[in-house]
């Protein structure tokens, strides 16, 4: 085929528009790189914070009843076990009061004897001391006979006296509670012996609950009856009591170097003596360091922040506190002033973990 020797580009508009558009699409297709944007910052500063103490301890109940046997025999039956509700007059525990019987019908028996030789000597007084004014009895039978009336008299009190204690004994046969509350220990099992004044029962109220806890000595100084308190219990998470300060024992542990506070409870039916839980008391305010609480990361397991440097930022575990008003009080791991990322945090862990495998 015969192509002209003179055919040129510029006769040719369209082959022309064609090449331009070649040339320029790698230009106009290379990527456009983003220009980098500098995470956010803020420095750690010292804040005011509210001087706490967090101590353990628990609830207890501000009336314990331990309920006993005034009688020795066997126990018949026991009626209620631990964590179980009773009411005021409710019957817990029946003892076997065959015994008791027993001591009844003989101190009967002798009651009836003691005023039998009562009347006997009184009626023989009675037909002798006429006689005996007239000088046809014995003066000194008549002594005797006034002896007899008296011994007789004191037998009979005195076997009234102990018809009345096993009268008194039968009705604490049967043991009734004192209180509303809620049984927290059971001391006897049916058939087992129990003497007087053995433990059989101990009950809590639960109409008056308090919380026990125990505070260092040197912090003591800042707690004082009607101190607020507030309470966080493991069985209820999530949810804050508050309680006062009712009184602190004047008197140290001398192993544990702490004192014993008993705080008042403000609650509802679902607290029961026994539940553990953490007492924070307000002692005061005092400045430590801080940072903004949306610059904590969680990593490994742990909680830190990621620092800013003259490089990438680094990432530093935390020792941290008390978190208020948005902060987070920095116990060890970072130094006043050190710029904590508050931005890409997400992109940044990544990193983070990458490099780390």
């Amino acid at each position: 085929m015969y192509l002209p020797t003179h055919f040129t580009f510029r006769r040719s508009p369209l082959a022309l528009a064609l090449a331009l558009t070649l040339f320029c699409l790698p230009i106009c297709a290379w990527p456009k790189t983003k220009p980098s944007v500098p995470p956010v910052t803020k420095p750690a500063v010292r804040a005011a914070f509210q001087d706490c103490c967090v101590e353990p301890g628990f609830l207890r109940s501000d009336e314990r009843i331990v309920l006993r046997t005034r009688i020795s025999g066997f126990v018949d039956k026991v009626l209620v076990r631990e964590g179980d509700a009773v009411r005021k007059g409710q019957r817990l525990v029946s003892m076997d009061g065959r015994a008791v019987d027993a001591a009844i019908a003989q101190r009967r028996a002798l009651l009836e004897n003691a005023r039998i030789e009562m009347r006997d000597a009184e009626r023989d007084i009675a037909h002798y001391g006429p006689l005996a004014r007239e000088g046809a009895y014995p003066r000194e039978q008549i002594y005797k006979l006034q002896v007899r009336l008296r011994n007789a008299r004191a037998a009979c009190a005195h076997a009234q006296a102990a018809l009345d204690a096993s009268l008194a004994d039968k009705d604490y046969s049967g043991i009734e509670s004192p209180l509303d509350g809620v049984v927290v220990a059971r001391h006897k099992n049916n058939g087992d012996m129990a003497s007087p004044g053995e433990p059989i029962l101990t009950l809590d109220s639960s109409r008056s609950l308090m919380f026990r806890f125990y505070l260092p000595e040197g912090r003591i100084g800042g707690i004082a009856p009607g101190t607020p308190v507030e309470l966080s219990l493991a069985a209820l998470p999530g949810r804050i009591l508050q309680g006062r300060v009712r009184s602190v024992v004047p008197a140290v542990d001398e192993a544990s170097h702490r004192f014993e506070v008993n705080a008042d409870v403000e609650g509802g039916g679902d607290l029961v003596p026994g539940m553990y839980g953490r007492a924070t008391v307000v002692l005061g305010v005092r400045e430590v360091l801080a940072v903004p609480e949306e610059a904590l990361a969680r990593r490994g397991g742990l909680l830190g922040v990621f620092v800013a440097g003259d490089g990438r930022p680094s990432f530093r575990w935390l020792r941290i506190g008390r978190i208020e008003n948005g902060l987070v009080e920095v116990q060890a791991g970072l130094d006043e002033g050190e710029q904590v990322v508050l931005t890409g945090l997400d992109s940044m862990a990544r990193r983070w973990e990458g490099d780390h495998e």
